[in-house]
């Protein structure tokens, strides 16, 4: 309930932020200095409880300055954001964030977060696999880590769910054909017998068949959305 997740957020805050730099240990009384999949998990927490308190809140009067940390440290120049300072780029852990971006949004009416958002789903399109001899040809990469040829059903059904959010504020047809290719796509490659959804094909075309269940969450959100 409301009290018990103000309760873990306090916690949270406690034991791994410092308030010094404005960002958050990996473990409690660790090295400051976070990576952007956590530090994320943090700003999703915040806005979280900042919906529940109302965006003026304590939590709410935090998330501008969390966001302007989150860009100091991971942010390059095409709007992204890098797992870590200087490492490589995750599409899922972008979609992610931009998924955050548009909760604070909608709690606080920002047009700069919006932009930081698209900014994110036109990366997560240039993404999009153009390959037509691999296995399956299109999907989302799951990285930019050279060597890494990864087609996921996170990567790809979460670029849908952003692309559905940004068509419902803005109703651009870009963003509704980019998403109704992504939720076909996992369709297709990635879709078992059992109507769950594995996990990804490899660059050498090996199909992980492996059921996580955020993968299907994933896909329910996108369809959810898309019935919207």
């Amino acid at each position: 309930d409301g009290m018990r997740a103000r309760r873990a957020y306090h916690s949270m805050e406690r034991i791994y932020l410092d308030p010094r730099s404005g960002d958050y240990r990996q473990t409690p009384h660790g090295t400051v200095g976070s990576q952007a999949w956590p530090y994320s998990q943090a700003l999703a927490a915040t806005i979280a409880v900042a919906r529940l308190d109302g965006g003026r809140s304590g939590a709410g009067h935090s998330v501008p300055a969390r966001i302007a940390e989150l860009d100091r440290r991971f942010r390059v120049r095409d709007g992204v954001y890098r797992a870590k300072p200087g490492g490589s780029v995750y599409y899922d852990d972008n979609e992610w964030i931009a998924l955050d971006l548009l909760d604070w949004d909608a709690l606080r009416g920002s047009s700069s977060v919006r932009l930081k958002a698209a900014q994110i789903f036109q990366t997560v399109v240039g993404a999009w696999d153009g390959n037509s001899q691999m296995t399956c040809p299109g999907g989302v990469q799951w990285t930019n880590e050279p060597g890494n040829d990864d087609r996921n059903t996170v990567s790809t059904a979460n670029g849908a769910i952003v692309g559905l959010r940004l068509y419902l504020l803005t109703h651009r047809a870009v963003y509704l054909r980019w998403a109704q290719r992504m939720v076909g796509w996992v369709e297709e490659c990635l879709a078992d017998p059992d109507g769950l959804y594995g996990d990804h094909i490899s660059g050498s075309g090996a199909i992980d068949r492996t059921e996580w269940s955020y993968n299907q969450g994933s896909m329910i959100d996108a369809y959810r959305l898309l019935y919207r």
